[in-house]
């Protein structure tokens, strides 16, 4: 018997793939350059960006690929070719090395290595960037990097932190007292000097903080703050500017290696500023021409595929830096290429498969294996039969063909950094296959799976990965890890293990097109044997996991985990089955499923320039029978012109007869039946669906039972896939169905007329009156885009002013398009109208006639419109609507609801979109009228803009407002001063017209044509109704003049002497008052009132109608502008009161002297002020107060403390004058 020692006696491994490049690292390093293998995909990338800087484009990119597939490697050529030194002999070489290989791919590539190499611009300085937690650090130290790596540490930026060392080195040498001071700090932060220092040196912005709070301490207070910190832009582009000028550099080229963990690392603090600089930096790449500065982020998925892993915050702050991207380059490589990798990365030095143990040879390698293996639509479509056997079976055993699959795939997926397509071929770890292959050994006849790496191994490599995977792929491995945990125990449970992990990987790769994961590829996955022993051992493993419930069949024979979700979610179906499963519900469910939800009438729609369409919608052929009419299809449902009917059945009876005596009993054009004589075999899965819906919508159960999520979208997946195959069957192109319609008086069924050319034939039929109107924009139901809509209400604006649009007859703008298609093209605006448009005119002025007088919904109008024959589209009618109106000279009245509002662009989009809640009102044109309203502007100075959005009755009522409101306010108080307004007309009329006149919710034509003819008893008539209106203004206008004589009036019949001046009479009267009248300060109005005339006695002599506004609010507290009906009255008593207690005061001390309650104090001019003591628990806590404030100032002097005292009373009696 041979013995073998295992595969490592037939496999070896490239040592050159068995560490990822580091682009920090590795940058021109000689030995990683010479290891890259040019593909034709990754030259093609590589030939983009070379070409790129060229001709001075794609400044900003990203470059998205996979780990493990050779991005970093493609990123290392490309920054050797633009930065290594042509002129020095050993890079030379290392270049030309690097053009011969690429030239043997592609020659144009080669062509522009030789330009940029040879070229005159110069070379690059490359930047690599690694991800920090500070990126303005980040960007700091691998320009540090770069420049020192260049020999060009002269060029380092002078930073914040630069200046910080050199003030160390300074205090250092020059210091030693502050240098010492310095130390001690440090130490009492724990910090040493040389760490210190190096950290400056990193850029390390904590370590500046700690810095900048010593700086001052050290320096008796100053401020550190040389640049205020860099602006990481302008640094770089300063860098470059003396790059390009004093060393010949052609500029710099950034590249920020590991994009995708730095995005992942962000928090939502720190994301928007982070995001902010790398947008930034995008933006001066973008904007540079010389130097040329490039920046190229590296990721491995795109944005979109990190689900929720990514908080909708940094999502947000990407956005823009995807403004600012000119190219997302998608590193995507051939599958040839991909396993011409895997061949390249393993050694079989003259493998020769016949060395193999005899078994193995004939399970791997036989003819029928090969065969069974290429029939996988993943490879049949990729390879040629001999290629797939010589790179994929030969070149990448001990992988499987489907272990190199599942390989790349599972790579392409989840891999990261440290763990790679490359570091499971080639990294000696546990898990690897270089261990696998060094632990492999035995003898001839070992079980085949020694000799081959399959699926499972790869579940083990790459486990840990899947644990911190999107929610999908977090949720396969979880339920594998169960389905693992149920089978420990159990006989031959090896190969249960290695099926339950192939299913998991093949279903986190997911490609179930190429791959899918039925019992055919699992046995060709788990063991190779194409044996019918074999496969009859595998067939009864299989059913052993079904029978302990870890696995189970889905609708499309495919293999899933049954899990405790799973038989939990069959249980809550059941249970809200008989409550949500309706009728209903499976017309919703096959709607919402079936792909086609429209069919258009292509020779209609062509013709006349729009777009009509019958809408689908499902019915139990049954229900269908049971109806009255067809009213029930266009009842509250979304628009459409018509509606295809597919009807579905319980039972297999043929309904043909029925279906066309009830389309007969119709006799609708706008319903076609399409019958497919066939039994509904999906009722319970579409119920079935209707209830995972009710479940999925049920918030609340959501909520407490998110473990069911997975299992209710896989269920729900199976049960829409295996509904739409059977509505694609029936109803879809190739189904056998009836087609029914009713058309000339009769019905029409035919089996092979295409469903578009019957519905053609109906519209011609139904909608034979629809002008012609090519222009998509405003043709159609709904305008949905922003530009169409400010077109439309441009339009409409000049057309109801009356503008010109004189620029639309030539112009090119999206409003003169649509203006020569609504009015040039049909001949409207030229006077030569075709028929169809004419007629639809003449509805809108109909329509217009019959409001004259009358109030008429807007609706009447839109449903002759919009239903045939005209079938117009509701984007159109506001334009015609406005066109009509604008060339109106009636004042026309908007009412929605019961309230006018003005006639604007916007009015009359609503009034076509919601026309059952506007109503409109003609006015009736005649002499009287018209006189009435030229009397009305003349008689209130209303000046009437025809250019404005309110009607002339608007603008006319609005100036009458104008002016009522602007009367002094005791005009619009009064009510019902009989004295003012003696007559019986005015009386009556008063209350009214100031009610009207005040409201701000009015309607103008009933206010000015009804309501003000009816408060002035003129009934219609509106002469007399402007006369009255006429001498209701002026007695309006003269009651303040009035009110204020009346006061003047009575204030002079209180002190005497009516015949002269209020001035006199009050100062004569004030001088023979007492001075402790004049002085009293404990009675607010008589101080006040003492006060007023003191004032008017040193001041110029004014009038009595200047004075008396003074006097009433000294007395009464409030201006006459506040007066009411009884203010006068008021007034009158409280001046009488006041002047007998003024006058009661006397001079004499008795009243102090002989009471505690009473005491007088002079001011410093000498003014004696007499106030009473008042002892309340206000003045009480006051004083306290005050006692309390005078101990806390113990050390000023009585003097001291009496001045300031006094200094406030002298304020307080200032104040009081």
């Amino acid at each position: 018997m041979n013995k073998y020692l295992g595969l490592s006696e037939f496999v070896g491994f490239n040592s050159e793939f068995r560490n990822a490049i580091n682009l920090d690292l590795n940058l021109n390093h000689k030995e990683k350059l010479q290891s890259y293998i040019p593909t034709k995909s990754s030259v093609d990338i590589l030939k983009r960006y070379l070409l790129s800087i060229i001709n001075n484009q794609m400044h900003a990119s990203m470059l998205i690929g996979p780990y493990g597939k050779g991005k970093s490697h493609l990123l290392l050529v490309l920054l050797a070719i633009i930065s290594l030194d042509g002129k020095n002999e050993e890079d030379k070489t290392l270049l030309m090395y690097l053009y011969e290989k690429i030239r043997k791919v592609d020659e144009e590539a080669a062509e522009y290595i030789d330009r940029i190499m040879n070229g005159p611009e110069g070379r690059f300085l490359p930047v690599i960037i690694n991800c920090q937690e500070d990126i303005n650090q980040s960007f700091l130290l691998g320009l540090n990097k770069a420049l020192n790596r260049s020999g060009l540490s002269n060029l380092t930026p002078k930073t914040d932190f630069l200046y910080a060392v050199e003030v160390i080195e300074n205090w250092q040498k020059n210091y030693p007292e502050t240098y010492t001071e310095y130390h001690e700090k440090l130490k009492n932060k724990k910090i040493g000097l040389n760490a210190m220092k190096a950290e400056l040196l990193q850029f390390n912005r904590e370590y500046l903080a700690i810095f900048k709070e010593l700086y001052p301490q050290l320096t008796s207070g100053s401020i550190f703050n040389p640049l205020a910190e860099a602006d990481i832009t302008r640094v770089y582009m300063s860098v470059a500017d003396k790059l390009r000028e004093e060393y010949g550099y052609r500029g710099i080229y950034i590249v920020f290696d590991e994009f995708s963990k730095f995005i992942e690392g962000q928090d939502k603090i720190s994301a928007g500023l982070n995001m902010k600089l790398v947008q930034d930096v995008c933006e001066m790449a973008g904007d540079s021409k010389d130097p040329q500065i490039y920046v190229t982020l590296v990721a491995h998925k795109p944005i979109k595929e990190y689900g929720n892993r990514l908080s909708q915050e940094i999502i947000n702050s990407f956005t823009g830096i995807e403004g600012r991207l000119d190219a997302e380059v998608l590193f995507v490589t051939s599958a040839k290429n991909n396993y011409e990798l895997i061949e390249n990365a393993i050694i079989k030095d003259e493998f020769d498969i016949n060395k193999l143990p005899s078994d193995i040879e004939n399970i791997y390698f036989s003819k029928e294996t090969i065969d069974e293996c290429f029939a996988i639509p993943g490879y049949e479509s990729e390879f040629t039969r001999e290629d797939f056997e010589k790179i994929v079976v030969k070149g990448c055993y001990p992988l499987t063909p489907i272990s190199s699959y599942l390989l790349l795939s599972i790579s392409e997926k989840v891999a990261q950094n440290e763990r790679t397509l490359f570091t499971f071929i080639s990294k000696d770890e546990p898990g690897s296959m270089p261990e696998y292959v060094k632990n492999s050994f035995g003898e001839k006849g070992l079980a085949s799976s020694f000799w081959s790496i399959t699926p499972d191994l790869i579940f083990d490599y790459f486990t840990n990965l899947f644990k911190d995977e999107s929610d999908e792929i977090k949720g396969i491995y979880q339920k594998s890890v169960t389905a693992l945990e149920l089978i420990k125990g159990q006989a031959n449970s090896n190969l249960l293990n290695r099926i339950i992990k192939t299913l998991a990987v093949m279903m986190i790769v997911d490609r179930s097109q190429e791959l899918p994961w039925n019992e055919d590829m699992l046995r060709l996955a788990v063991n190779m044997d194409y044996s019918s022993e074999v496969k009859e051992r595998f067939a009864d493993n299989l059913a052993k996991l079904v029978s302990l419930d870890v696995i189970e069949l889905d609708g499309n024979n495919f293999y899933k985990f049954k899990t405790i979700e799973g038989k939990e979610l069959e249980s809550i179906i059941q249970e809200r089955w008989r409550l949500v499963a309706n009728e209903n519900g499976i017309k919703d469910v096959l709607l919402s499923l079936y792909p086609n939800k429209y069919v258009f009438p292509k020779k209609y729609n062509y013709e006349f320039g729009m777009t009509r369409f019958f809408r689908y919608v499902f019915f139990n052929v049954q229900d269908f029978l049971s109806l009255n009419n067809a009213d029930v299809f266009f009842e509250n449902g979304a628009f459409c012109d018509g509606r295809v009917v597919c009807l579905y059945q319980y039972d297999e009876k043929n309904y043909s007869r029925e279906i066309q005596n009830k389309l007969q009993e119709f006799m609708s054009y706008k319903l076609v039946v399409m019958y497919a004589h066939k039994l509904f075999e999906i009722e319970e899965d579409v119920l079935k669906l209707q209830v995972l819906n009710d479940i999925l919508d049920d918030y609340h159960f959501m909520e407490k039972n998110g473990r069911l999520l997975a299992e209710i979208q896989g269920l729900k997946d199976n049960l829409e896939n295996k509904i739409l195959s059977y509505l694609v069957s029936t109803y879809g192109r190739f189904g056998e169905y009836e087609i029914s319609y009713f058309n000339n008086g009769e019905v029409v069924t035919t089996e092979s007329s295409s469903i578009s050319e019957c519905i053609d034939e109906l519209c011609y039929k139904i909608y034979d009156s629809t002008p012609v109107i090519n222009n998509e924009f405003v043709n159609k139901q709904n305008i949905t885009t922003g530009a169409t809509k400010t077109a439309r209400k441009n339009i409409m604006g000049r057309l109801l002013k009356n503008e010109s649009i004189e620029d639309y007859m030539t112009g090119t703008s999206q409003d003169a398009t649509i203006f020569r298609a609504l009015f040039v093209r049909n001949g409207l605006i030229t006077g030569t109208p075709d028929t169809k448009i004419e007629k639809v005119i003449e509805l809108f002025e109909q329509y217009l006639v019959s409001c004259t007088g009358s109030r008429e919904k807007v609706s009447t109008l839109i449903n002759k419109l919009v239903k045939e024959p005209y079938g117009l589209r509701l984007g159109l009618l506001p334009i015609y609507f406005t066109y009509v109106i604008g060339k109106k000279t009636a004042d026309i009245v908007v009412y929605y609801g019961d309230k006018e509002i003005p006639m604007t662009t916007d009015t009359i989009i609503n009034m076509c979109d919601y026309p059952t809640q506007y109503e409109l009102y003609v006015s009736e044109t005649d002499a009287v009228r018209e006189s009435y309203l030229d009397g009305l502007t003349d008689l209130f100075g209303i000046m009437v803009d025809s250019t404005s959005s309110d009607s002339r009755i608007s603008q006319i009522f609005g100036g009458m407002q104008k002016w009522y409101r602007a009367l002094p306010q005791v005009t619009t108080n009064v009510k019902n001063n009989q004295e003012y307004f003696s007559e019986t007309f005015y009386k009556k009329a008063l209350s009214k017209i100031s009610s009207i006149l005040q409201r701000y919710e009015v309607n103008p034509y009933e206010a000015l044509f009804e309501q003000i003819p009816m408060a002035l008893a003129v009934d219609k008539d509106l002469e007399k109704c402007l006369e009255r209106l006429s001498k209701f203004k002026k007695k309006l206008q003269g009651y303040y003049s009035w009110l204020l004589d009346r006061t003047i009036e009575v204030t002079k019949n209180v002190f005497g002497k009516p015949e002269d001046s209020l001035y006199h009479i009050l100062n004569d009267w004030y001088k023979k008052q007492s001075d402790m009248a004049k002085g009293t300060i404990d009675e607010h109005s008589i101080s006040a009132f003492m006060k007023t005339i003191s004032l008017t006695e040193n001041s110029i002599v004014s009038s009595d109608q200047d004075i008396i506004d003074s006097v009433v609010k000294a007395i009464t507290g409030v201006h006459i502008d506040y007066w009411n009906d009884t203010s006068l009255k008021q007034y009158s008593h409280q001046i009488c009161e006041l002047k007998a207690k003024i006058e009661a005061i006397k001079d004499t001390n008795e009243d102090i002297d002989n009471t505690d309650s009473k005491a007088v104090y002079t001011s410093r001019s000498g003014q004696p002020f007499y106030y009473e003591i008042v002892e309340t628990d206000e003045t009480e806590m006051f004083r306290d107060v005050l006692s309390g404030t005078i101990e806390d100032f113990e050390g000023l002097s009585k003097n001291d403390l009496i001045s300031v005292l006094l200094d406030e009373v002298e304020r307080i009696l200032k104040e009081k004058e």
